[in-house]
């Protein structure tokens, strides 16, 4: 949901059914390794993914999991394994 736009906790709460608690619980180790980022709205806590590089690979796994839930096959191309890695 992030990767389209921002949230507070409890509207995220809302759409996925899980208490703001547990929410914000998962939100915090996501923010704790730079996957979303907080700005303040009043006394609400507004999450964001970190930046568009990280919203760029959520929506890449997403795409993924599409993909083998509908048995479409890969891309056409595959990823050398020394093209993947730096150095």
């Amino acid at each position: 949901m992030l990767t389209n736009r921002e949230y507070s906790v409890n509207e995220l709460s809302q759409h996925v059914n899980v208490t703001p608690s547990a929410v914000s619980h998962h939100l915090a180790k996501l923010r704790a390794i730079r996957l979303v980022r907080t700005r303040r709205e009043g006394n609400q806590v507004i999450y964001s993914i970190d930046d568009a590089h990280v919203g760029a690979l959520f929506r890449e796994a997403l795409y993924h999991l599409d993909h083998v839930r509908s048995n479409i096959p890969d891309h056409p191309y595959k990823l050398e394994a020394s093209a993947a890695s730096p150095g």
